[in-house]
C-alpha cells in the first residue's frame, strides 16, 4: 500500500517510478492489477517500470493481452520492448511450427520416417549434438573486474545506479536496463531488491566500474522460470557497469 500510495501521488517522477519498480520486485500476482493500471500513466519511465515487473508474469495469456495493447504507444522504446518480448517469442513459435511442418512433409513425401532419420544409433554422435556455447554447471558467484572505477565504493545500504545487460549462458540476452530507461537502473544495494547474485556481486564496484558476474540459479531465480524468458535453474551472465552511488 505505502509503495501504491508513492506511485499513484508523489510529484517527483523518479520517486513514482522507484515505487512501481518496487511493486514489480515483488514478484508477486496480487501486484498484477496494480502494475496493469500503471500501463496507461503519462509518465514512459513509469509505464517501462510497470512493463518490468508485469514480463514477470507473460507466460500469462491476459498479461500478454494487456502488454499487447502498447504496441500503439506512443513512446518508441515502450513498443520496441513490448515488440522484442511478447512479439517477436510469438512469432518465433509460428516460425518454428511452419518450418517443423515442412520437415515433416519432405520426409513423408519421401518415403522416409521422420523419428529414425533423426535419432542417432546408439553410441554415435556428431558434433552438432553438443551446443558451442555449452558451459560447466556454476554453484558459486563468479566475478570479473574489467574496468576498476576510480569514484565511490558500493557497499551495502548504498543507493546505486548501474547499467546491464543480462544474458543467458548460450548468449540469449533476456534483458537490459538501455531497454527500460537511459537513467540506468537503481537500487538499495543489500536489502533484497535484486536478486542475491547482484547483492553480492556489486558490492564492493567503485562508480565507473564493469565487472561480469557469472552468477547460479541458486543465486539468481533458482528452480522457477521467468515467464517465457529465463528458463528454470539457469545461470546468467551479466555485464554491469556502476554509473552512481549514493551514501
Amino acid at each position: 500500500p505505502v509503495f501504491v500510495k508513492y506511485a499513484s501521488k508523489d510529484e517527483s517522477t523518479e520517486v513514482r517510478r522507484e515505487a512501481v519498480s518496487a511493486i514489480g520486485r515483488l514478484r508477486n500476482e496480487k501486484a498484477i492489477p496494480t502494475l496493469i493500471k500503471f500501463l496507461t500513466d503519462n509518465d514512459p519511465k513509469v509505464v517501462m517500470q510497470a512493463i518490468r515487473g508485469l514480463l514477470v508474469f507473460a507466460d500469462r495469456l491476459d498479461i500478454k493481452q494487456e502488454l499487447k495493447k502498447l504496441l500503439n504507444h506512443p513512446n518508441e522504446l515502450i513498443k520496441e520492448v513490448i515488440n522484442n518480448h511478447i512479439m517477436k517469442p510469438t512469432q518465433t513459435a509460428i516460425a518454428v511450427a511452419v518450418a517443423l511442418t515442412v520437415i515433416v512433409f519432405f520426409f513423408i513425401f519421401n518415403g522416409m520416417s521422420i523419428f529414425t532419420s533423426l535419432i542417432p544409433t546408439t553410441g554415435t554422435t556428431t558434433n552438432n549434438q553438443t551446443a558451442s556455447t555449452a558451459m560447466p554447471t556454476v554453484t558459486d558467484l563468479q566475478i570479473t573486474d574489467e574496468i576498476i572505477g576510480t569514484g565511490a565504493a558500493a557497499v551495502a545500504g548504498d543507493k546505486v545506479t548501474v547499467q546491464y545487460v543480462g544474458s543467458l549462458t548460450d548468449g540469449t540476452v533476456f534483458d537490459a536496463s538501455a531497454s527500460h530507461s537511459a537513467d540506468g537502473f537503481t537500487f538499495n544495494l543489500g536489502k533484497g531488491e535484486v536478486i542475491q547474485g547482484w547483492d553480492q556481486g556489486v558490492a564492493g564496484m567503485k562508480e565507473g566500474g564493469k565487472r561480469r558476474l557469472v552468477i547460479p540459479a541458486s543465486l539468481a531465480y533458482g528452480d522457477r522460470a521467468v515467464g517465457n524468458v529465463i528458463p528454470a535453474n539457469s545461470t546468467l551472465i551479466f555485464e554491469v557497469e556502476l554509473v552512481k552511488v549514493q551514501k
